[in-house]
């Protein structure tokens, strides 16, 4: 049961980090356009 919660916890942050980079991702392309619009 332990090592099975720990799996949940690990695919959990998995989960995190992939959408921490699609936002950051997501922020450089609308700074790039703010900055195109100037």
């Amino acid at each position: 049961m332990h090592f099975y919660h720990m799996f949940y916890l690990l695919s959990l942050l998995k989960i995190i980090i992939s959408l921490i980079k699609e936002i950051e991702v997501f922020l450089r392309s609308t700074y790039k356009n703010k900055f195109n619009a100037i």
